[in-house]
């Protein structure tokens, strides 16, 4: 199987990004695991179809390619980022054939104040319905900031938030295949 872990920041000390990186590490060995950079051009509409940008391209097929999708996202201003929204525009191009459509997604996230990313994630899940994505429902990983999320080595050290993790890359690996052969 294999995930494509995305990161909805593109803060160079981002806890999203270090929680996409401890992720990776929590699939089982069957599951190549490849991130990707949603540093994308902005989208504006005016793209016609086989000019893409390089960095458009080459994501939309790592996009296409994918079993599944594994996003972590923080929240901007109780919505997702304008990277992840500019992600999400762009692998929606293409109709039927838009690199995103039917795919598996599982969302988590580390964010500000008691909710987490919870209106980030919502927000994503909503724009995604428009290109018929399934998105694992839960368990929900919202994970408020805090000093000692992480160790030295960018291993995650809450033992609650581990377990969360654990439990929906669980399903995100068991309902990935039957979803994506069923909507082929």
């Amino acid at each position: 199987m294999n995930i494509l872990g995305i990161s909805g920041s593109l803060h160079k000390e981002s806890k999203n990004t270090a929680l996409l990186r401890a992720a990776s590490q929590m699939f089982p060995s069957t599951v190549e695991f490849e991130e990707a950079s949603i540093e994308l051009p902005l989208y504006t509409g005016n793209e016609e179809r086989g000019q893409l940008p390089d960095s458009v391209y080459a994501l939309s097929g790592k996009v296409r390619e994918a079993d599944a999708l594994f996003i972590t996202t923080p929240e901007y201003n109780w919505s997702m980022t304008t990277a992840m929204k500019n992600f999400i525009d762009w692998m929606s191009l293409g109709g039927p054939n838009a690199p995103i459509n039917n795919h598996v997604v599982a969302l988590a996230g580390v964010g500000g104040g008691r909710l987490g990313s919870v209106r980030s994630q919502m927000a994503i899940r909503s724009s995604l319905l428009h290109n018929k994505v399934w998105v694992v429902p839960g368990p929900e990983v919202l994970i408020a900031p805090t000093g000692d999320l992480f160790d030295d080595n960018g291993d995650l050290t809450d033992e609650f938030a581990v377990n969360l993790l654990q439990q929906l890359l669980d399903t995100l690996v068991d309902v990935a295949p039957l979803l994506r052969n069923l909507n082929s």
